[in-house]
């Protein structure tokens, strides 16, 4: 579910540069090596083409819907309810009601300003966060893009926020409520149909909560500590943003530096596969790490 796109309408374009799916993995094209927008995240990208919908939608877990599936998801998730409904009805905490409140205007509302102006904080609302996420799970929000903030002086700092906007704006209600016609158990049967047709051998029960990660660093710049600062980074956000419960490595037996970074970031060996890495014609053990959140 994490990955629910339309593979043949998606490609996130930056001028004449294209992030495009080919055989399951994004890929980049027409980039500088000294871009930066080579180090973008996926997530920063592909939310601001407007053709997937992006947020917390599986088991508090992010993930992506097509614009084709998410009436369906609106539907199953809002159990055929308009969030003004769902509140007359007494099914909406007041805090929720004051997040959407803001959004009414069909901007597009950075997290810490919905915080803020919603009345979350000292005195006021408390879980935040908890809220958010309920309204992405009920898709009655979701994140449509990144950015960075910007000082007095228009330059960018810090990491990239994320913007929130009602899924209603970005397609119009028609589209995004044109599900509502059936029973929410249909809508919700028709998910589960689709996901095993697209994932046949998957499990019911299998929860989709491990990613694999990896990391390379230019020559001239390796032993000065980037690629540990960079994966403690990464493996903290996975784990506390994303809600990633298990991250995944793997090295050659001979490779001393990457298992060094591996370690001082954390992970821990948990397996050796015989024989399991090929390069150049010469065959590696191949050691396998794992970070999980217990572990931090």
């Amino acid at each position: 579910m994490r990955d629910w796109i339309d593979e043949s309408k998606m490609a996130a374009k930056r001028g004449g540069n294209t992030m495009a799916n080919e055989g399951g993995a994004w890929i980049m094209k027409g980039l500088a090596w000294d871009d930066p927008w080579r180090i973008r995240s996926w997530r920063e990208i592909i939310p601001a083409t407007g053709e997937v919908a992006y947020g917390k939608f599986f088991n508090n877990k992010t993930g992506f819907i097509s614009r084709e599936w998410f009436p369906y998801f609106a539907n199953a998730r809002r159990d055929g309810y308009d969030f003004d409904a769902a509140w007359d009805d007494g099914l909406v905490q007041r805090r929720c009601r004051a997040i959407m409140d803001i959004c009414e205007d069909g901007g597009v509302h950075p997290g810490y300003e919905l915080k803020s102006a919603a009345g979350f904080g000292k005195g006021g609302y408390k879980n935040f966060e908890g809220c958010m996420t309920q309204l992405l799970m009920q898709t009655y929000l979701i994140i449509r893009k990144f950015e960075r903030r910007k000082n007095q002086r228009g330059e960018s700092y810090g990491m990239a926020v994320s913007f929130y906007q009602k899924p209603e704006e970005l397609w119009g209600y028609e589209h995004v409520t044109s599900a509502y016609r059936e029973e929410p158990a249909v809508s919700a049967e028709r998910i589960l149909r689709r996901a095993k047709e697209r994932f046949p051998g998957g499990d019911d029960d299998y929860a989709d909560d491990r990613i694999e990660v990896g990391f390379s660093v230019v020559r001239g710049w390796q032993g000065r500590g980037f690629a540990t600062e960079a994966l403690t980074k990464v493996l903290a956000y996975l784990t506390e943003n994303e809600g990633i419960s298990c991250v995944t490595a793997w090295c050659a037996a001979e490779n001393t530096a990457s298992k060094k970074v591996l370690e001082k970031s954390g992970m821990k060996l948990v397996g050796t596969e015989k024989g399991g890495l090929t390069v150049d014609g010469r065959v590696y053990d191949k050691l396998i790490y794992e970070y999980r959140v217990t572990e931090s």
